[in-house]
């Protein structure tokens, strides 16, 4: 197992080779509980700091300085120096000197959560998370991305200095150091031997909710607000409504009116996964006997086989069903020529598709444009990726289908018999 420890920076580098001392030395610790814990050493240190030098005349001085000390802090127990990322905050791309305004405090939220989130997904990276360092809005949120992603392994602490006169003096780097003697904080000349200068890790307790985020949203738009709005549209596990009557789609209090035919498109996708249709299954689950509720997008796009005879697919045959129902002939919004011309083109299309010679592919196409459908509606990308995920491929070929648990998905104004002839 690797282990990385991330620490925000404000203006007191020191308590990152302290909680590091800490980390290398349990049974030099204060509270007699922690003698019997194994000593970690990072391998690397994971920095996110403001532009904010502190008592150095440069960024590039704090900087080095903070190498220079990490580097003699491993070569003193004999340990090779651990990989060393300082990395800085930005905002609309000017890089921030401290975290004090609205906009700010919301840059660094999504930083950390973007960071702890990339370290979550390495199973053989155990992360250690200080509370030590920069302001207490920044703690707050390193806890908050510890609840979301971290994992059993993870741990989140915060370093004492004892004794107090020591806290924020920037001679003292950790006890035992190379210089013998420090000027403290009130002026007073105090040794830094570690029966002196004494340090203690709390560990602090976090609740551990494994946040899974859908896998289509790119980690550069992970926005914490929306990552917090995900994470409370999960609990709260409210159902996905599904009206046919208004052709929309509701989520909490948000409701997207699809145009028809992509409406259409997704009630095939609605049907299959509330009913379970046999096999297929959403990523984790695969293609086989036991997987149930997605669809394999041949399936849906082509109703020919390799000899030209006509498949009607059970995707197919329901799209159909739709398309006969009177709502569809009378509405003027699909009867229009434009719009009648698409759905009979994309459907003669899928139906006239030779299995294995796809070529140009509306049914794609179609299925993206439902998601920009979607997403004009429900501004989360987490949400729209949980209600229309992208394709993946398997064996038998790609498939595509909702990861809304069937339970929570709510069909309004569906008939069985009519919309889905199979049942």
């Amino acid at each position: 197992m690797r282990h990385v420890l991330i620490a925000s920076l404000g203006g007191t580098p020191q308590v990152i080779t302290e909680t590091l001392w800490a980390l290398m030395h349990p049974y030099q610790l204060i509270d007699p509980t922690h003698r019997t814990r194994e000593a970690i050493i990072p391998g690397r240190v994971h920095i996110i700091a403001t532009n904010f030098p502190g008592h150095f005349a440069s960024l590039a001085e704090r900087d080095q300085t903070i190498r220079d000390r990490i580097a003699k802090l491993y070569s003193q127990y004999g340990h090779p120096a651990p990989e060393v990322i300082i990395e800085g905050v930005e905002s609309e791309g000017e890089p921030l000197a401290d975290i004090r305004t609205q906009s700010e405090n919301i840059a660094y939220a999504d930083h950390i959560a973007r960071v702890m989130k990339a370290y979550s997904e390495d199973p053989e990276m155990a992360v250690h998370m200080s509370l030590a360092g920069g302001r207490k809005s920044m703690s707050s949120y390193d806890h908050s991305a510890m609840m979301f992603f971290g994992r059993v392994g993870d741990e989140l602490s915060h370093v004492l200095v004892e004794l107090t006169t020591l806290e924020n003096s920037p001679q003292f780097w950790w006890p035992d150091q190379d210089q013998a003697i420090v000027t403290a904080r009130d002026g007073a000349e105090v040794p830094t031997a570690s029966e002196i200068a004494r340090l203690d890790l709390v560990h602090v307790p976090f609740v551990r909710l494994g946040v899974r985020l859908p896998s289509g949203v790119p980690d550069e738009a992970l926005d914490y607000a929306r990552l917090v709005e995900y994470v409370e549209f999960e609990r709260r596990g409210e159902p996905i409504i599904v009206d046919w009557d208004s052709r929309s789609v509701t989520v909490g209090t948000e409701t997207a009116e699809l145009e028809p035919l992509h409406f259409m498109f997704f009630s095939v996708l609605a049907l299959a996964r509330k009913n379970r249709w046999p096999g297929a299954g959403p990523q984790h689950e695969d293609v086989g006997e036991n997987t149930a509720g997605w669809i394999l997008l041949d399936d849906l796009r082509c109703g020919c086989d390799a000899e030209g005879n006509l498949r009607r697919t059970r995707p197919l045959k329901v799209f159909d069903s739709f398309r006969q129902r009177p709502e569809y002939q009378m509405d003027g919004r699909t009867h229009r020529e434009d719009m009648k011309g698409k759905a009979e083109s994309w459907y003669n299309a899928a139906l006239g598709t030779q299995l294995g010679r796809v070529g140009r592919d509306p049914t794609t196409e179609f299925r993206s444009k439902t998601r920009t459908n979607l997403g004009n509606a429900f501004r989360n990308p987490f949400i729209v990726e949980y209600l229309l995920p992208t394709d993946y491929k398997s064996e038998k070929g790609k498939c595509i289908g909702l990861n809304i648990p069937p339970e929570r998905l709510v069909l309004r104004g569906f008939r069985d018999r009519e919309h889905d002839p199979s049942v």
